[in-house]
C-alpha cells in the first residue's frame, strides 16, 4: 500500500522541526520574562515601587503559584487524554461494524448496508459537529425527524435499525 505524501514511512524521513519552532513556549516565555526584569528594574531604580516586600505579598504570589501548579498539572492530562480520543472512537466505531458484519452473516434479518449507512452518519455528524462552520456545536436534530438514527432505549442499543 503506499502512503500519501503526507504520511512518511520512517521517522528518519520526516522533515526535522526548526529550532524556533520547536521551542517556541519557550522563547516567548524568556522574553517576558526578561521585559518584565527590565521593567522591575527600571521601576525601583527610579524609586517608583508602590508596593513594599513583607510576608503578606509573599505569600500570597506563593499562593498564586501554587494553585497555577495545581492547574497546569491537570491541564496536561487533559490533553493527553484527548489525543487517544480519535482512536477509541475509530476502535469503537470497528467494533461495532464487525459486530454487525457477524450478525449478518449469522442472520439473514440483520441489514449491514443501513447499519453502514448509520456509521457513516456518525462520522459525519462528529465531523460537522468538530466544523468552524458551526461554531463546533452539531445540528441537533428532533426525535421525530426519520434520519435521527438509532435511538437508545433502556440502555440497550436498538439493533435493528442496524
Amino acid at each position: 500500500m503506499k502512503l500519501p505524501q503526507t504520511f512518511h514511512s520512517h521517522p528518519d524521513v520526516a522533515p526535522q522541526m526548526r529550532l524556533a519552532k520547536k521551542f517556541r513556549v519557550f522563547f516567548v516565555v524568556a522574553a517576558v520574562v526578561m521585559l518584565l526584569s527590565i521593567l522591575k528594574a527600571a521601576v525601583h531604580w527610579f524609586g517608583l515601587e508602590f508596593l513594599t516586600l513583607n510576608t503578606l505579598l509573599t505569600s500570597g504570589i506563593a499562593g498564586a503559584i501554587f494553585i497555577l501548579g495545581f492547574l497546569l498539572s491537570s491541564v496536561l492530562s487533559d490533553y493527553k487524554e484527548a489525543e487517544r480520543i480519535p482512536t477509541e472512537i475509530c476502535v469503537a466505531l470497528q467494533a461495532i461494524h464487525g459486530d454487525v458484519a457477524s450478525f449478518a452473516a449469522a442472520n439473514e434479518k440483520v441489514n449491514l448496508s443501513a447499519c453502514r449507512a448509520t456509521l457513516k452518519n456518525i462520522v459525519h455528524l462528529i465531523r460537522e459537529g468538530l466544523d468552524h462552520a458551526n461554531n463546533h456545536r452539531p445540528k441537533i436534530r428532533s426525535r421525530n425527524d426519520p434520519g435521527h438514527g438509532p435511538r437508545i432505549r433502556n440502555g440497550v442499543d436498538s439493533a435493528a435499525t442496524c
